[in-house]
């Protein structure tokens, strides 16, 4: 393990590059949520985008020419746009509440929780309106959601008797498959491998306790 950032703040949703010599990342450094890039060894780190706004959820295309993120426009609303790694011009793709984005394993369309009450979207990564409008609870409910190497799945984690495991939902429907058999603990994050044979997450476990104050004022 080697530490990349040091500065006073947070910094999170790490994400790299497909070439693998970039990682982009959300830092709070500069008092909001924005987009940063780092070398892959954490050298020449720069804010891609310094916005009034705050940004979250960043994902590069297939080809690495774009990163697409969500924007929070207001506290009841966000929207979806991406920026061009180039040239840092920016493109907004969805007009009405949107977030979560993630882009297909062939880069042509983007998943994301759509509308209010939210349900499941698959948009071009053009922008314009969805493509589809799927009903997966399931999958809006999980903190994050991936699609699965052949780009026919999303899956998802689902805690079930208190208990996460990673679950793969059909595009086309149908019943979701168990992809882990963990008996215990919680999955807080996760991703899944570039050849799509394996995952990596963050896993634990959370207690708590129950007190009892007397005699206070």
């Amino acid at each position: 393990n080697r530490q990349l950032t040091f500065d006073q703040s947070s910094n999170f949703q790490p994400t790299v590059s497909p070439d693998g010599k970039y990682i982009v990342f959300i830092s709070n450094r500069n008092g909001k949520s924005n987009l940063w890039r780092m070398n892959i060894d954490g050298s020449e780190q720069t804010a891609l985008i310094e916005n009034v706004k705050n940004i979250y959820s960043p994902n590069f295309t297939l080809d690495g020419k774009w990163i697409i993120y969500e924007q929070r426009e207001s506290s009841n609303m966000t929207t979806i746009w991406k920026m061009n790694v180039e040239n840092k011009n920016t493109v907004q793709l969805t007009q009405i509440n949107a977030e979560r984005p993630t882009v297909s394993p062939d880069g042509k369309f983007f998943a994301c929780a759509y509308g209010t009450p939210s349900k499941l979207a698959i948009i071009s990564i053009d922008g314009g309106q969805p493509l589809k409008i799927l009903n997966f609870p399931l999958v809006l409910k999980s903190k994050s959601f991936r699609w699965a190497n052949d780009g026919k799945s999303l899956i998802y984690m689902d805690k079930r008797d208190r208990i996460s495991n990673l679950w793969a939902q059909p595009i086309s429907g149908g019943p979701p498959k168990q992809l882990t058999f963990f008996d215990s603990g919680q999955i807080y994050t996760f991703d899944v491998s570039h050849d799509g044979k394996g995952f990596a997450f963050s896993r634990g476990n959370e207690s708590s306790d129950v007190v009892m104050f007397n005699n206070f004022k």
